[in-house]
């Protein structure tokens, strides 16, 4: 496809030309002007033009030559870091994507729920919306709302129980942290919305906490995930039920 030229571009190029053309001819007018009389039969004559031509022309045309030079090398390496954002971005999309890959293949489907039981996966997911509305009681900050001692609790449930159940997913979910981090903008908001829509809200949730447990330095970060998860509005509804029956709440 032919790239057409903008109306900005063609009125530049139309004043360039102009300009070369007007510095080319003006040192001729200004050379008829201060040297009147005809064309000169007199080798010193022309000698003495050649100079003068040679002097100005050499000047100018050295220096149109220099900005043209300033202008390509300007132009390389524009393009030359262009081509390295967009490299690194595909880096960046590679790596986010095998790490993703990895992440799903490795999340747990089952889980020891005994010595000698293991259950489906979804059972922890309903066990943990359920302690953490029981378990707020022991743990309640009355200058926290419920919902803020839901989160601060979500963490410690894991340091106190199913401490090896996201062991490899939340290593894996620091990485995906790391490189989303360290994207441009948009690229990082593209991650997050391909992540999120990789996992249900359960297991986003789950893995959020137990990553907050385990690897306290992701947590700057994922306070300011907000859409990655949220407390479950049943996990809220049985702590305000547990609070009000033993009196933390009127």
């Amino acid at each position: 496809m032919k790239m057409q030229m903008t109306n900005k571009a063609k009125l530049m190029f139309l004043s360039l030309l102009i300009f070369i053309f007007i510095a080319i001819l003006f040192p001729l007018i200004l050379y008829v002007i201060n040297m009147p009389g005809g064309l000169s039969h007199k080798n010193e004559d022309w000698g003495d033009f050649g100079s003068f031509v040679g002097g100005i022309y050499g000047s100018f045309f050295s220096s149109l030559s220099l900005m043209v030079v300033s202008i390509a090398a300007l132009e390389t390496y524009r393009s030359n870091k262009e081509q390295m954002l967009i490299l690194r971005n595909d880096q960046s999309f590679n790596q986010f994507n095998i790490l993703l890959s990895n992440l799903r293949a490795s999340f747990p489907t089952r889980y020891d729920y005994s010595e000698n039981e293991t259950r489906v996966i979804a059972d922890h997911y309903s066990s943990f919306r359920l302690r953490l509305g029981i378990s707020v009681v022991a743990h309640y900050d009355d200058q926290k709302t419920v919902e803020q001692n839901l989160i601060d609790y979500a963490s410690v449930y894991y340091l106190q129980h199913s401490q090896l159940l996201f062991d490899k997913p939340a290593k894996l979910f620091t990485c995906i942290i790391d490189v989303i981090r360290k994207a441009p903008n948009d690229l990082s908001n593209a991650f997050k919305i391909i992540f999120e829509n990789n996992f249900n809200e359960y297991e986003r949730l789950c893995l959020e906490y137990y990553t907050r447990a385990y690897h306290p330095g992701t947590i700057s970060f994922l306070d300011n995930w907000s859409s990655l998860s949220q407390i479950p509005s049943d996990s809220i509804r049985t702590a305000e039920q547990n609070l009000r029956l033993n009196g933390v709440l009127v």
